[in-house]
């Protein structure tokens, strides 16, 4: 994997970092189009709630779309109940 197939996306408040996503582009094997898994997704404890976590998907989005990406993949564990909330 090259560097080119990692990005980390950053959402500031200010100076301060609030939240982080990191973002693997794959290939499909089969079809060979590129795909996306975001492994990790985290906004600072104090800063939920508050639509950062809204905007750095927005932005992981639009960079997906921009870039030809068919699919992107998130999954979430079990334990983290209140990442699964519908709003």
């Amino acid at each position: 994997m090259t560097s080119d197939d990692v990005k980390l996306f950053v959402i500031e408040n200010g100076k301060k970092i609030v939240g982080v996503a990191s973002f693997f582009i794959l290939h499909d094997m089969i079809t060979g189009k590129p795909f996306a898994h975001i492994d990790d997704f985290v906004i600072d404890e104090s800063e939920r709630n508050k639509g950062y976590g809204t905007r750095l998907m927005h932005g992981i989005l639009e960079f997906g779309k921009s870039n030809g990406i068919h699919c992107i993949e998130l999954t979430s564990s079990l334990p983290l109940v209140e990442a699964h909330k519908i709003l």
